[in-house]
């Protein structure tokens, strides 16, 4: 809960403070990605992988104590599945990041120009 006081504005070009013909006024902590929303989002998405670490082990927990070997067996084979997946995805780049996927691929975004290699 505390980490939305670190989020920041949110900006870009349809920002309910901004003007869509006037790029000076699209600029926010999102759109910049300035370092305070860099370090939330850091913050954000290491403490969604804790959660999803602990969500396995209450899982795990449970099927250790009520014997159900198929149901074991799905749960780690769509566990495999994911990540293999992720991990494909990612090696062949169609995994786009919030920023991407918020304000598209488009080269003049701020924070798109900062990673024109990616």
């Amino acid at each position: 809960m505390a980490s939305t006081w670190f989020r920041g504005t949110h900006g870009g070009r349809y920002y309910h403070m901004a003007k869509p013909d006037d790029p000076t006024t699209w600029h926010g902590d999102h759109y910049s990605m300035t370092p305070r929303r860099r370090l939330f989002e850091a913050f954000h998405k290491n403490v969604g992988y804790f959660a999803g670490m602990f969500a396995l082990g209450a899982v795990a927990s449970g099927l250790v104590q009520y014997r159900m070997p198929v149901l074991t067996a799905i749960t780690l084979a769509t566990l495999l599945v994911i990540i293999v997946l992720c991990v494909v995805l990612e090696h062949h780049g169609r995994r786009y990041d919030t920023y991407r996927s918020v304000f598209g691929i488009d080269p003049e975004h701020p924070y798109n120009k900062a990673r024109k290699d990616l």
